[in-house]
């Protein structure tokens, strides 16, 4: 029985510790979420007026730096292929099949 009592008590012990630790995480990521959110607020009208600054400057056709938006047509392409050289020492390609293709059984084929 003295066994099992401070058993109890040593999980007692525990449970308490885990829900006090538990506790203070909470508390802590309360604060820094609240201290998140103060560091949004004051920074929120220097956010609305770069906002505001970009917004007008884009209607104006003028970029922040002073130069104009006109668009430009841009085409990406792929370069044109061409013919690779080879020099003379080159292996022949005549007759040559790729790795890979065996047509052996066309041979005995009947």
């Amino acid at each position: 029985i003295e066994e099992k009592k401070e058993h109890f008590e040593k999980t007692e012990q525990s449970r308490k510790r885990r829900k006090r630790e538990e506790e203070d995480l909470v508390k802590k990521e309360a604060e820094e979420q609240r201290n998140t959110d103060e560091a949004w607020e004051k920074n929120r009208n220097k956010r609305v007026q770069n906002w505001r600054e970009f917004s007008s400057a884009k209607k104006k056709g003028k970029s922040l730096t002073g130069k104009s938006l006109k668009r430009q047509k841009i085409e990406l392409r792929a370069p044109k292929t061409r013919a690779e050289e080879r020099t003379e020492n080159a292996p022949k390609t005549e007759g040559f099949k790729p790795l890979g293709i065996n047509e052996d059984y066309k041979k005995y084929w009947k």
